[in-house]
């Protein structure tokens, strides 16, 4: 069975202090916000707070609920998210259905550092697979190929895996003080950093390394024209992650394609180690889909050296 899903191989994402509600809407703007707050840092130096902040948690688990409008098609979403460790040993498990008119799908991703287990269930019809995520971190960045959807970064580590890819993609600018509900946050907009809209769109490159304003409708429809991230004032965790797009036929218009929002959330909170062993189910031959990731994400293996060809030869 190929995956119902292919752009949305893993949703998540987290928030933290306590529990929140979001709005469906973006946050609006508090009276008098826009800089009354001395504190408030730029949109990239508060990027690097949020990111040290998650990346810096022992442990995180929440609940979540999303929604996708991309390609005439609605999907709502709802899970688990369990995250325990840092940097490369870092382990997470996603737990989520998926929701359309037509159909349901269970998925479950569970990384224990190394390799990732993705299992998605249709219709009754299992598809099991592994990722080689060593592999797919010495990747090097390959010409080919458009941008993985939003979310498929939390494939090679969580949360913080995503912050980071955000942070390396895109340019932040003004922050602004708002509420989401009756939290405070820090609302800010990112847009594409020149180096990668130059590589994706190479018919404007001159125009966009001048500064000039490019033409985003070549870009593949899975691929947003910006993103907004609404940022706990005191506690620096995002609480709602939302991606804009073209609203098709609108001209200049644009639609909230992809929205993430947090809840019951707990920040260094006891996680059974269990959560992060993957029991493979009896009868299902698990594929290898680390070429497919590789692909995805726009990287190949890196060239054999000279040295490594001749040991293979000797053997």
């Amino acid at each position: 069975m190929k995956s119902s899903l292919p752009i949305l191989v893993c949703l998540a994402a987290i928030a933290c202090g306590q529990a929140v509600r979001a709005q469906p809407a973006a946050a609006q703007s508090a009276p008098g916000a826009q800089g009354a707050n001395a504190s408030v840092p730029g949109g990239d130096a508060l990027i690097e707070q949020v990111v040290r902040s998650v990346a810096a948690a022992p442990s995180i688990s929440a609940k979540l609920r999303h929604r996708v409008e991309l390609l005439d098609r609605t999907l709502l979403g709802t899970g688990v998210y369990l995250q325990q460790g840092r940097g490369d040993e870092r382990k997470f498990r996603l737990e989520m259905e998926l929701r359309t008119v037509l159909f349901a799908t269970q998925v479950q991703h569970v990384c224990d550092g190394s390799r990732l287990w993705t299992l998605e269930e249709l219709d009754g019809n299992r598809d099991l697979g592994t990722v080689d995520l060593v592999r797919l971190r010495r990747g090097q960045p390959s010409s080919k190929g458009q941008p993985p959807s939003p979310t498929m970064w939390l494939s090679l580590g969580g949360l913080p895996r995503l912050l980071v890819h955000l942070q390396e993609a895109f340019v932040f600018d003004k922050v602004v003080e708002s509420n989401l509900d009756d939290l405070c946050v820090l609302s800010v907009e990112g847009k594409w950093t020149r180096g990668k809209l130059a590589a994706w769109l190479p018919d404007q490159r001159q125009a966009i390394e001048k500064g000039e304003q490019p033409n985003l409708g070549p870009l593949t429809p899975n691929v947003p024209h910006r993103v907004v991230l609404h940022v706990g004032c005191d506690d620096r965790f995002p609480y709602r992650i939302e991606y804009w797009g073209p609203a098709d036929g609108q001209g200049g218009a644009e639609k909230l394609m992809v929205v993430l929002e947090l809840y019951e959330v707990q920040i260094d909170a006891p996680v059974d180690p269990a959560q992060f062993v993957f029991q493979p189910p009896e009868g299902v031959t698990p594929r290898d889909r680390t070429d497919e990731y590789m692909r995805r994400f726009g990287v190949e293996d890196p060239p054999i050296s000279e040295a490594t060809r001749r040991r293979r030869f000797r053997r």
